[in-house]
């Protein structure tokens, strides 16, 4: 058993004195009975002044535990004071505790006093039986002077006590009728002393360095009330304390620094409270004790004690809770602080917010009985409270509350304030917690039925209250305990060193992808398959936790780093957090499990495009026992490896073919190229794409770009082929793969990707190998051409680069390598001569110029009037063809016969091996074709003639046909026959007619002959094409061409009629919109634009800023109906152009009425009509409101058309479609928009032909746009 000494309290309480010895006298007050003195013995008679009596028997030995010493006898003064022991040598009336003092002295009340005339006395007596004998003085007295006969009678006792050696101080009646100047205590000397301090509105209090020998009993000052008692209550310092209990934890001695709670073990989280030893204060203890408890170490926080209070002739056994966090010993180290502390509530001043009981909370009776009559209540109210004044700021450590035996959750969400100050207006819950001077304490269950807890801080008010507003019932509480303390303690230290137990159980389920263990290292979801693109979900294990259901739950933590973002872990009702890492943080109690759910979503971002097996690592930490697993699902889809020559082709720069230069069309370099299916689906290989690169190196990227016709289509290569067999040369002896190819899962597809070079020069090329496999992706063809933005790469696309070059012949005029101007030009003839020429073909390449026997011929061209007289003679020729070695050379040798005047030409094919020889879009790569060039000597040159466009029902186009003779003789014209499809509207023009026939030409003199196109009424606009024979002397013909165009200008303004709906009060307007279109070929000029009518002045408009109105083209025009009287209108408005359909007319028929809109406080309105759609203002957006309308796209167009516009603002929005006479077509749009820039589509592909106008609208602003729709 451990017994440790506490510092006595030495704080100016209500509840304690000094401290002699190993004793201590504890102060109290309240009131008491005084002892009826019948029998008793008188000490001294009446009217004695400065009297005293000595050596009267105590009766008992009495114990003054001031000075350590034991008493049998006592002396008395008429000064209100009695000594111990010896006789005192005075009475001494100058009432303090110095060295006049009659020492050990016991003082009711000292002052100046003589005892009382009449009736006055000090008399004593003993009574009671042997062990709880009292021994009483009493006395009955007034102030000493003559002149103080008011004063008095004050009557008084001084009770010590056998067996417990306490002092009492009984103040039977105290009238207030005279100043006094008093000292109330006990001394032994002039350093050792106790005295009462009395204040005004104070409680007593004591102290043993200040002395009070004023006290003032009257009224006004600080009386003491009748029947009020001090009691000095001698208390043992000496506090035996700690016993251990062993079966608890505790230790035999219970010496500090024993370790305690070796022998314990509790479930990691679980909660357990342990009392491994007691604390006992002996009956006569001197104060309570609050014990806390600090722990330190390791495991600090596996360990707990709630502070509580031991009182004297109490033992109390501490509560350690142990909730260890981790597993094994939990070392720590607890430091029990012991604080000795007074109760300044009991007898203290206590209200309430009703009731009439609130002194009973503080009355130190602790039952929750409502039949010992010890309960404070309150009425039925909201927030009700109880406060304890403790008469005195103090430092306040502890408060314990006591509940009542039933109806105790009257107490829940209870709330308890402490302040120095009143509190004042805050009465309610809300403005206390607002008060930054006030401390607050709060707990939302009830008292059960004790409550402790530590307060720490300075004050005198406490208030209790119930936060019931829900319920606005009464509250009640046993006691209110509010305890003082100094900072001096007592520590004692011991070890606590309890085991935690694990109470997590790792159990796999191998059907969901867990293992039978669950090891860290392990691998998880490897049996997991799942289709790319898809999500799979999966439970490959759960987390038990074995613990007490009612224990704190485990806390698990699942950590999930993936950066491919593949994997997602959820548990049901955990927390999630996601930082680049996924973080889950499930809570398991006693009894259950955590079983996460791994969802499984591979995506093109993972490993290999998320085909095959996908990492990630899920970290798992439970009951602080970390564990790490792989995850390794497995991604589903079409995949393929490739393999060139044996070798990776996804893992290598995929550029073959360097280094490899070969005789065009000779030679075949072939690579190997197996496809291997690796996944679960079929490989479909769709397209072998082979297109020419540029072999120029660019800047920027890509350096090679794609080659590009004259029409922006790549090139295809021919260079480079696919076989299932090795390639071999001439291309045109193998047999290309047809593609779609499939190869099943798990099998092998072999080809051959052959290089033959087509021309001698770098044959770069791009290879583009589609196919629906999903592991691995590249750049498309858009991604190497020049000004094209980057695309996204493709997947399933392998883009490859190949190198090869090819060496070849080349075909050449001459032997510097040039073949532009290889002809065969003869000098000029007469018609029916002949003439021969020759022309030589050079070989300035690095291999054999091959021509082709067979398909050396006249091919086109005047070739009746040309023939070979010698082909390459001395040239040699193999397999069909003639061999042109490099450096080497050969001639043609041909006639010109020609039959007619003009020149000749014929066009010889040399079909070689010379690939740089083509020409895009008319021959073949390697053809050549020789043209021979003749000229047959004539006398009359006439030249082709292009005629203006002409109006279709209007004015006609005009031209001359110039002919010249050219010869140095006269040429007579002998006939003149237009001829050809368009005759009957080419013709003679009749305002220059031709001359009459023959006409005579004099050398180098000329003729025209006018000419005049006048397309037929009616007919359709297009082309018109015919030609003027020219016969002449001899018989000889020439042939001119004339060519022209006819189109229509025609004009259309719609609608028909405007205002025809609209009544519109005089004074008011309504605004109509025309529309004028172009619905010919030709461009149309407005000349004229006007109101006409008896009614003209009622209307207005504005000009167009054009008066050319383009093919197709329209202008809107607004109209505004203003009328200035009653009654129908007569107007039109006129466009005058010239169109050939004549001036378009608008009728204008507005209806006046007699009274204006209601509700327009200006007298003026804008009323719109019934078509209002089509028919409102026409205008671009401006800067203000910022409604915009894009035009259609593509236009014209006969299908689907896309139109963009903005909106200002988040609304409503209409579109519609009208046709060309402004009726409506349907509906485009008509619903809520957000602002910003919107697109609409329209297919197109059901309407006719023609121009169609849409508008747009919102919030009352109108746009219109036009399309044309060509079939």
């Amino acid at each position: 058993m451990k017994r440790i000494t506490l510092l006595f309290l030495a704080l100016l309480i209500g509840s304690v004195m000094h401290v002699w010895a190993d004793y201590r006298y504890e102060f109290t007050y309240g009131t008491a009975t005084p002892t009826d003195m019948t029998g008793s013995d008188t000490a001294l008679g009446a009217n004695v002044d400065e009297g005293r009596a000595v050596s009267f028997d105590i009766g008992f030995t009495f114990n003054f535990y001031a000075d350590d010493e034991s008493y049998e006898t006592f002396s008395v003064s008429s000064n209100g004071w009695m000594k111990l022991g010896s006789a005192p040598f005075s009475s001494d009336w100058s009432n303090g505790f110095d060295a006049f003092a009659q020492y050990p002295i016991i003082a009711p009340f000292w002052d100046d006093l003589r005892t009382y005339p009449d009736s006055g006395y000090v008399r004593y007596k003993t009574e009671g039986s042997e062990g709880s004998r009292v021994l009483t003085v009493e006395w009955r007295t007034r102030y000493w002077s003559s002149s103080a006969a008011a004063s008095g009678p004050w009557v008084f006792q001084a009770r010590l006590y056998e067996g417990t050696d306490a002092i009492e101080f009984v103040y039977v009646s105290m009238p207030g009728n005279y100043n006094t100047s008093a000292t109330i205590g006990i001394a032994t000397s002039g350093s050792n002393h106790t005295s009462v301090i009395l204040e005004e509105n104070v409680p007593p209090t004591v102290s043993s360095t200040e002395q009070d020998n004023s006290i003032n009993i009257d009224s006004s000052r600080t009386p003491i009330s009748d029947n009020t008692v001090y009691v000095f209550y001698p208390c043992e310092e000496e506090l035996t304390t700690i016993a251990g209990d062993l079966s608890q934890g505790g230790t035999e001695n219970m010496e500090e620094g024993d370790v305690l709670l070796e022998d314990k073990e509790l479930a990691r989280g679980d909660s357990e409270t342990f009392n491994p030893f007691s604390i006992s204060i002996p009956e006569n203890g001197c104060n309570s004790v609050i014990y806390t408890a600090t722990f330190s170490g390791p495991a600090a926080g596996d360990y707990s004690v709630p502070p509580r209070v031991v009182k004297p002739g109490r033992t109390v056994s501490p509560d350690i809770i142990f909730t260890p966090q981790a597993i094994g010993a939990r070392d720590a180290t607890m430091d029990l602080n012991f604080f000795s502390a007074v109760n300044i509530a009991l007898n203290a001043t206590a209200t309430a917010s009703s009731g009439t009981t609130a002194a009973r909370a503080i009355d130190g009776n602790t039952s929750g009985a409502g039949a010992d009559n010890s309960i404070a209540e309150t009425n039925s109210e909201e927030e009700p409270w109880i406060e304890v004044d403790v008469g005195s700021v103090y430092p306040i450590r502890h408060i314990t509350l006591y509940n009542r035996d039933g109806f105790r959750e009257r107490l829940d969400d209870y709330h308890v304030f402490v302040s120095e100050d009143p509190f004042g207006g805050g009465t309610t819950i809300a403005e206390l917690q607002a008060d930054t001077g006030v401390w607050e304490y709060s707990d939302s269950n009830a008292p059960d039925p004790i409550h402790d807890f530590t307060v720490n801080r300075s004050g005198r008010y406490v208030r209790l209250m119930v936060d019931n507003n829900d319920s606005a019932d009464r509250m009640h509480v046993a006691e209110i305990e509010v305890y003082a303390a100094s900072g001096d303690n007592e520590v004692i230290t011991y070890g606590v060193n309890a085991t935690g137990l694990p109470r997590i159980d790792w159990i796999g389920n191998i059907a969901q992808g867990g293992t039978a263990d669950m090891n860290s290292g392990d691998v998880l979801m490897s049996n997991i398959e799942v289709n790319r693109g898809d999500t799979g979900t999966s439970m490959p294990f759960s987390i038990g936790n074995n613990g007490n259901p009612l224990s704190s739950p485990a806390e698990i933590t699942y950590r999930l780093d993936d950066p491919l973002g593949l994997y997602d872990i959820t548990v049901p009702g955990a927390e999630k957090t996601s930082t680049g890492t996924t973080t889950v943080v499930d809570s398991v109690a006693g009894g259950s499990a955590s079983t996460p759910r791994i969802t499984f979503s591979p995506d093109r971002t993972g490993t290999e495009f998320g085909i095959g097996p996908q990492e990630a690592t899920l970290r798992i930490t439970a009951d602080g026992e970390t564990r790490v697993f792989t995850l390794r699902g497995f991604g589903v889809g079409v995949a393929a490896e490739f393999f060139v020559e044996g070798e990776s082709m996804l893992d290598n720069d995929r550029r073959y073919y360097r280094n490899i230069v070969t005789c065009v069309g000779e030679y075949a370099t072939t690579l190997r190229l197996d496809v291997q299916n690796i996944n679960r689906h079929d490989v479909n290989i769709t397209a072998f794409d082979v297109f020419e690169m540029d072999s120029r190196i660019q800047q920027g990227i890509p350096r090679y770009r794609m080659k590009q016709d004259a029409w922006g289509e790549l090139v295809p290569s021919t260079d480079y082929f696919i076989t299932e067999a090795p390639g071999v040369a001439p291309t045109t002896a193998n047999t290309p793969v047809e593609f779609p190819q499939t190869i099943e899962p798990g099998e092998m597809q072999t080809y051959f990707i052959t290089f033959v070079s087509q021309r001698p020069e770098k044959r770069y090329t791009r290879l583009f190998m589609r196919t629906n496999c999903m592991n691995f992706i590249s750049p498309d063809t858009n991604n190497f051409l020049p000004g094209k933005a980057a695309e996204p790469e493709v997947e399933g696309l392998i883009t490859l680069e190949f190198f090869g070059r090819g060496i070849g012949s080349q075909m050449a005029k001459d032997s510097d390598g040039d073949l532009s101007g290889l002809t065969l030009t003869f000098d000029p003839v007469k018609v029916g001569q002949s003439i021969e020429g020759e022309t030589t073909l050079h070989n300035t390449g690095e291999c054999d110029l091959r021509i082709n026997q067979d398909n050396l011929r006249f091919a086109t061209g005047d070739v009746e009037e040309f023939e070979f007289i010698g082909v390459f003679n001395g040239t040699a020729i193999t397999d069909g063809d003639y061999i042109i070695p490099p450096g080497d050379s050969a001639t043609i040798k041909a006639r010109f016969t020609p039959s007619r005047s003009g020149s000749r030409r014929a066009s010889v094919m040399l079909q070689s091996n010379d690939s740089t020889i083509f020409t895009d879009g008319i021959s073949e790569r390697g053809v050549y074709y020789l043209n021979f060039y003749g000229v047959g000597v004539a006398d009359l040159l006439a030249r082709d003639v292009r005629l203006a466009p002409a109006v279709i029902d209007g004015p006609g186009s005009h031209g001359v046909v110039h002919v010249v003779n050219t010869s140095t003789e006269v040429i007579d014209i002998t006939k003149l026959l237009l001829m050809g499809p368009n005759v009957d509207e080419i013709g003679e023009d009749p305002s220059n007619p031709w001359p009459a026939l023959p006409v005579r030409l004099d050398p180098e003199t000329s003729v025209d002959l006018g000419i005049v196109l006048n397309p037929t009424s009616g007919s359709d606009p297009g082309p018109r094409e015919a030609t003027l024979e020219i016969t002449y002397s001899g018989g000889e013909v020439i042939r001119v061409g004339i060519g022209g165009e006819a189109g229509s200008r025609t004009l259309m303004a719609s609608p028909k009629s405007l205002f025809d709906d609209a009544r519109v009060p005089v004074g008011s307007i309504a605004r109509r919109t025309a529309i004028i279109v172009n619905t010919g070929t030709l461009p149309v000029s407005l000349s004229d634009i006007r109101i006409e009518g008896m009614n003209r002045s009622d209307y207005s408009f504005i000009l167009p800023d054009r008066v050319r109105v383009a093919v197709g083209g329209y202008e809107f025009i607004e109209i505004t109906y203003a009328p200035g009287a009653r009654g129908g209108s007569e107007a039109k408005f006129v466009i005058i152009s010239n169109a050939t359909n004549g001036d378009q007319e608008v009728i204008l028929s507005g209806i006046a009425t007699g009274t204006h809109s209601v509700g327009d406080p200006n007298g003026s309105s804008i009323t719109w009509g019934g078509n209002e759609g089509l028919f409102g203002a026409s205008r671009r957006a401006d800067a203000s409101s910022r409604l915009s309308l894009g035009g259609s796209v593509p236009n014209p167009s006969g299908g689907v058309v896309e139109i963009s516009f903005t909106l200002p603002r988040e609304g409503m929005v209409e579109m519609h479609l009208y046709n060309a006479s402004g009726h409506l077509v349907g509906p485009i749009l008509s619903e809520e928009r957000k602002a910003g820039v919107q697109t609409v589509t329209v297919n197109t592909s059901d309407l006719p032909s023609g121009i169609y106008m849409y508008t747009l609208r919102q919030n009352g602003e109108l746009l219109s746009g036009s399309m044309t729709i060509v079939k």
